[in-house]
């Protein structure tokens, strides 16, 4: 059982090790992709420097952070990061803020679209009730109820129930 137990560990100790230098070997070519976007941008003066500027407040994590790394052998060692963060930071503050700004207008549109949605269905209720009103000389209430029941009768949304009235109205009005 210890032998299984070993050679468990030594395999996942393999594949952890296997994956961190995958990791590192991501991260210093995200890092290349950033400087040469950034070196790209710093000298033509585009609006997009602006966003990467490191001295532009907020965008950058405080210059004084350390992470503490630990390799396989289990010792620590500090490394000081700050200049390797500050333009993650600032593109990952970024990326985060359009991504948030993105999501915040993708739900205010659905928000609009089902407010429009119900106010068109309601006019539309409210039109099939007025016809209603009219035609059998009924009040709000028993003209409503009369599309409930038809809608139920039918098995089919109120709002199809008044469509079909007012689409009905409409034909006899055209005549």
């Amino acid at each position: 059982m210890q032998e299984i137990e070993n050679k468990l560990t030594d395999s996942l100790t393999k594949e952890a090790q296997t994956k961190v230098n995958n990791a590192h070997h991501e991260m210093k070519n995200h890092q290349r992709l950033i400087e040469s976007f950034t070196d790209e941008h710093a000298q033509d003066g585009s609006p997009l420097t602006m966003l990467f500027d490191p001295s532009m407040p907020g965008l950058v994590e405080d210059s004084d952070l350390s992470l503490q790394q630990h390799d396989m052998t289990g010792s620590s060692k500090n490394t000081d990061i700050s200049e390797q963060t500050q333009t993650l930071s600032a593109h990952r503050s970024f990326y985060d803020l359009l991504r948030g700004q993105a999501q915040y207008i993708e739900d205010m549109s659905r928000e609009l679209e089902e407010a429009k949605r119900a106010i068109t269905e309601h006019k539309l209720v409210d039109r099939a009730k007025l016809i209603l009103m009219q035609q059998f000389q009924l009040n709000e209430n028993d003209a409503y109820r009369k599309l409930q029941k038809q809608a139920m009768n039918e098995h089919k949304k109120l709002t199809d129930i008044a469509a079909t009235v007012v689409e009905i109205s409409n034909r006899a009005n055209q005549r």
